[in-house]
């Protein structure tokens, strides 16, 4: 069951974006050790997201893009690791 942040965040990014893919990962648990915080979780999330806006973009304008849909929830957690792909890149990295 998603968390409500994460079920914003994939709702916004659904909304403003043309995805192909999209996985989100809350991964708080396994930053307890030095936050405290992330023990209840919502605090740590792993994005993969592939999305046709992307082709032909840099990796910076990506995780802008992806930064400006989700400025408020950013502001509601403490990290977000990124994997933002178009097509083809996912496509050479994940179908080896």
């Amino acid at each position: 069951m998603q968390d409500k942040i994460g079920s914003t965040i994939i709702q916004k990014l659904k909304k403003n974006l043309n995805i192909i893919f999209l996985e989100l990962k809350d991964e708080s648990s396994l930053h307890t050790g030095h936050n405290k915080s992330a023990m209840l979780g919502n605090t740590h999330y792993y994005l993969l997201i592939v999305a046709r806006e992307f082709h032909g973009t840099r990796l910076l304008t990506r995780h802008r893009t992806i930064n400006e849909i989700l400025k408020e929830e950013i502001k509601l957690i403490h990290a977000m690791k990124v994997k933002a792909y178009n097509q083809v890149e996912f496509a050479s990295v994940y179908n080896k």
